[in-house]
């Protein structure tokens, strides 16, 4: 067996390694600290409870001789990868689990080109698996098989366990969660992202309720946008230090940036054979300490993910508890995925959700669950791990666990188009002065977002392109145009072939020059077809964990 943790933020205790941070029982636990609650466990039952009961960011690795147990928490923000076979190997690389290049896994890279990121569990290399976001798997340590996983957290929800609250009922879980964020940033200078939005603007509000004045708000675009008007007027009326990072000057962002490799090292740790990489983050982060406004000892408040956890993706999808499993399957597919999806993933999809609708949980629950472990886990939480990479920590609060089993819980008419947490949000705004409205109002458009859904889908990409990668006041299509010059380069793109987005040209990038099309010719220009034995789950860990 090898384990070959990179990071130094690893520590190890008897026979058992960890990273990142957990509130148990109202103490901060970190390093050695952590590291020993998690070796106090010598069964498999007692280290499922701790992780239930450790509510933070963190990853586990403990060493049982002959298996091995590993363990992420909620929303994957440490991801942990191993071997799919032979002898086990564990890193938080997939690199070093199997070197380059990679051994393309053609059922993960049609999930990748429709959502942009694999399924839980699977990686774009065969011989690599990730353990999936708030699970516990037990490694066979000779041959890496599977032999047992356990999801300790999950959004699913039977009819019986829902209930109303009122937002008296959110501001105390609220509060609970901000004040686990008090004990665990310890005195460190705060940075929040700051956008026109409604879940940073919570986190600023909230800091100054709880005392924090030693933080800097930030916003990255272009001049004159409404994000970067709203923000500034959000940190002023707060009382916090504010910066704009402009995209557009060229001490900022150039295309320099992007064929560095600094940029491409950091790709290949973002993307962890996965998903793609963010550059919002990353061109503003670096910017702001190349200039010294933040330091490496700042830990970042990001405001992931609110809208998500109050019902937004209920909404978006047209989806409530009537749906059916395939009515499920085509709004995930053409309401939430940005790529173009085909007849497998709709299949697959059908399969996962009619399974957990046939076990007793409702039908918005199944759809959010999925939504959590694919798309929250490996595309949202994971851009915050920008700033790991640049060496610098992170906190989570909307993704504390009481929040998460309070709105796992709540009614879905209190849950439709965000009704409570709307609610609660104001409230707080109106106390700070800050209740401004985010741009495009409130409500949620479910079917305007549907005929745009389907006509990425069917108008040619070669239309869609030249309608949406316009310019934009968030600067996106701007950060995104040396990615898309270099693949029209290699031939990726034609006039008939154009990708639907910023996130899809990020995407191809990724594939094309960090993950298993490095070596070969771009995806476009490689056939894939089914396999011979038909359409099928990618392996009996997908069976198992959904």
């Amino acid at each position: 067996m090898k384990i070959c943790l990179s990071s130094p933020a690893w520590t190890r205790h008897g026979t058992t390694w960890c990273r990142g941070y957990a509130i148990v029982e109202h103490r901060c636990l970190e390093g050695e600290a952590l590291a020993c609650y998690f070796d106090e466990a010598d069964t498999i039952a007692v280290l499922l409870q701790k992780l239930k009961e450790a509510n933070g960011m963190f990853a586990v690795v403990k060493d049982w001789g002959h298996r091995v147990a590993l363990a992420v928490d909620r929303v994957r923000s440490v991801p942990l990868f191993f071997s799919s076979g032979g002898p086990l190997a564990i890193s938080d690389t997939p690199y070093a689990v199997a070197p380059l290049p990679a051994q393309r896994d053609l059922a993960s890279l049609c999930w990748y080109r429709a959502s942009g990121a694999v399924l839980p569990g699977q990686t774009l290399d065969r011989r690599v698996r990730q353990v999936p976001a708030g699970a516990l798997l037990e490694v066979e340590t000779s041959t890496s098989r599977l032999c047992s996983i356990w999801r300790y957290c999950s959004f699913l929800c039977r009819e019986e366990e829902a209930s109303t609250a009122t937002t008296d009922d959110l501001s105390t879980a609220v509060e609970h969660a901000f004040a686990n964020l008090d004990s665990s940033v310890a005195g460190h200078p705060l940075v929040v992202p700051l956008s026109g939005g409604y879940d940073s603007r919570l986190i600023a509000c909230l800091l100054k309720e709880h005392g924090h004045n030693n933080v800097i708000c930030f916003n990255v675009g272009t001049p004159g946008s409404h994000e970067h008007q709203t923000a500034e007027r959000v940190a002023t009326r707060l009382g916090y230090e504010y910066h704009f990072v402009d995209v557009s000057k060229h001490e900022v962002f150039s295309p320099d940036v992007l064929r560095s490799e600094d940029f491409r090292r950091y790709s290949l740790y973002l993307g962890g054979y996965t998903n793609f990489e963010w550059l919002f983050e990353y061109v503003a982060m670096r910017h702001l300490l190349r200039q010294q406004v933040v330091g490496v000892d700042a830990i970042v408040v990001p405001g992931h993910s609110g809208d998500f956890l109050a019902g937004s993706h209920l909404a978006k999808g047209g989806v409530d508890n009537r749906c059916s499993a395939r009515q499920l399957a085509l709004a995930m597919a053409y309401r939430s995925f940005e790529g173009r999806s085909n007849w497998k993933v709709l299949r697959q999809l059908h399969c996962l959700f009619a399974q957990k609708i046939s076990e007793g949980y409702t039908p918005a629950s199944v759809y959010e669950d999925f939504i959590m472990s694919h798309r929250q886990a490996h595309q949202i939480v994971n851009s915050s791990r920008v700033y790991n990479y640049l060496g610098m920590q992170t906190r989570l609060p909307l993704w504390d666990d009481e929040l998460i089993q309070f709105f796992r819980c709540l009614d879905q008419g209190q849950r439709k188009h965000c009704q409570l947490y709307l609610e609660y949000v104001h409230g707080v705004f109106r106390h700070h002065g800050v209740d401004y409205l985010r741009y495009g109002g409130d409500a949620p458009k479910p079917a305007a977002s549907l005929v745009r859904r389907w006509a990425m889908q069917l108008l040619p990409s070669a239309l869609v392109h030249r309608l949406r990668h316009t310019t934009s006041q968030t600067g996106e299509p701007l950060l995104a145009q040396p990615l898309y010059d270099e693949l029209s380069s290699l031939g990726y793109y034609s006039f008939w072939h154009q990708p639907l987005s910023s996130n899809q040209i990020i995407s191809d990038w990724y594939l094309c020059s960090c993950g298993p099309m490095r070596w070969g010719r771009p995806l476009i220009l490689t056939a894939i077809r089914p396999p011979n034995n038909g359409v099928r789950l990618p392996c009996q860990f997908l069976q198992i964990y959904y």
